[in-house]
């Protein structure tokens, strides 16, 4: 733009050379000198503004890429913070009716028609129907579902201790959906999961995204 306008200034500063020169029309060229040098002041004034026009386009351009592509825009979740009961954290000492089931294992187990890969089930034998984790004081609570398995009708109690401390008791309806169940476990070393129930049911009741929260 500042071209075009200093291009027509000069074009109109030779028009007025040559009325003055040639046809000696003083007043036209008067004329014709004025404007040019307007048109002139208006390309000089331009110069800096568009300058300082594009300077501030570039930054701003720089400015939001940098901060669109800078660390911490779109924070992730962090997952450390969040561990599977029977996945991330075994059973160090467990009955012979406890089985655990991982994404990594392949194993699956279902309750109310849906299929769950992170988790373990416990049978309800005497001696067989229990399970003790290490939990080494890292946690704050216990989190998750369970229920019947799918196939099984039997309704029985479970009871979680915290280093020898009952801490809550999960009802399970026998042949109902899996029930939710939050459970603080805040300085807990060793948790255990008993059931109470003494019939023989082979992976009777499972214990699906059972989550241990920092």
């Amino acid at each position: 733009m500042r071209v075009l306008v200093f291009a027509v200034a000069v074009a109109i500063a030779v028009v007025g050379m040559f009325l003055r020169i040639r046809k000696n029309k003083t007043g036209a060229a008067l004329v014709v000198w004025v404007f040019s040098l307007l048109a002139l002041a208006v390309a000089l004034f331009m110069k800096p503004l568009e300058g300082n026009s594009g300077e501030n386009g570039t930054t701003g351009s720089n400015e939001t890429q940098v901060l669109s592509s800078s660390p911490g825009v779109s924070p992730t979740v962090d997952t450390t913070d969040v561990r599977y009961l029977g996945q991330d954290v075994h059973a160090y000492v467990k009955g012979s009716y406890y089985t655990e089931f991982s994404q990594a294992s392949g194993k699956s187990f279902s309750m109310g028609g849906v299929q769950y890969y992170q988790g373990f089930t416990i049978g309800t034998f005497l001696e067989g129907s229990y399970a003790c984790f290490n939990l080494d004081g890292q946690y704050k609570s216990l989190t998750g579902v369970a229920g019947n398995v799918d196939g099984k009708n039997y309704g029985l109690t479970y009871n979680v201790l915290g280093d020898g401390e009952m801490l809550s008791k999960i009802d399970i309806p026998g042949g109902g959906l899996p029930v939710p169940f939050d459970i603080d476990v805040t300085g807990v070393k060793e948790l255990k999961i008993q059931a109470t129930g003494t019939s023989n049911y082979y992976e009777a009741v499972g214990f699906g995204n059972v989550i241990l929260n920092r």
